[in-house]
């Protein structure tokens, strides 16, 4: 069911970012914001992807797999957003720029530990599954 759920999401937010109502429809995004869609959508596609295939096979090793390559992603979602910052947040009494910044650190550091993670398992299960000698 989970997996059903994140295809249902993704593919949602693929048609919500590039078609209707579309990026530009949310007031705080500039005219930067193309400059991080491919990879954001790569990332959306990835997690299609992935969760298609956790439906259709049930492998741990792909779960695994899955799971590293779109916390990769996601990280360079994250580092990309960093880099080109495609929000506007003027007018406002909150500091958000701050506020975005730290909640994108928070969310990079939740990625590199995913990662890390995900590698152990890898490896972990990949010993498992060895012929011992």
């Amino acid at each position: 069911m989970g997996y059903t759920v994140a295809v249902v999401v993704n593919a949602a937010l693929l048609g919500a970012v590039n078609g209707w109502p579309g990026w530009q429809s949310v007031p705080i995004l500039t005219d930067e914001t193309p400059q991080v869609l491919p990879i954001f959508n790569a990332s959306l596609v990835v997690g299609v992807v992935s969760n298609v295939l956790n439906l259709v096979f049930d492998s741990e090793k792909l779960k695994i797999l899955g799971e590293l390559v779109t916390s990769a992603l996601a990280a360079a979602v994250i580092l990309r957003t960093w880099a080109v910052f495609p929000f506007d947040f003027h007018g406002s009494t909150v500091t958000w720029d701050l506020v975005t910044r730290v909640l994108l650190g928070f969310a990079l550091v939740g990625c590199c530990i995913s990662i890390i993670v995900q590698v152990v398992l890898l490896i972990r299960l990949s010993r498992r599954l060895s012929p011992r000698t």
